[in-house]
């Protein structure tokens, strides 16, 4: 039987998300608005829909870390992951997918 360690520090949320990819979508996103502006874009409508964005994202990651915890337990490059290494329970981080996926919806909408 596997020991589970379980630590569930905030960090090894944050990594579940992806952080670096959330970044590049943020960047493209930006300048997508700009272009879409033709100059520009309200700050407003530009912040909440990288906050959106970037909660959809990272919703995103989070959930692929879900389903992919089994394939990340076999490469030594990300079997230290939050979930392959059992810091995380693998029920925790899909609601943690899904709420901040619910956060980023409703954000999204309500633009």
């Amino acid at each position: 039987m596997e020991a589970r360690l379980q630590t569930n520090n905030w960090q090894d949320y944050l990594a579940l998300t992806k952080p670096r990819v959330i970044f590049l979508h943020l960047i493209t996103a930006t300048a997508a608005m700009f272009l879409a502006a033709g100059g520009v874009p309200q700050t407003s409508i530009l912040a909440w829909t990288l906050l959106g964005g970037g909660l959809m994202v990272g919703a995103s990651n989070a959930l692929n870390c879900y389903f992919d915890r089994h394939l990340d337990l076999e490469m030594d490059r990300t079997r230290n992951r939050p979930l392959p290494a059992a810091r995380i329970d693998p029920e925790q981080a899909r609601t943690f997918s899904i709420i901040i996926a619910f956060a980023g919806l409703f954000i999204l909408n309500k633009l």
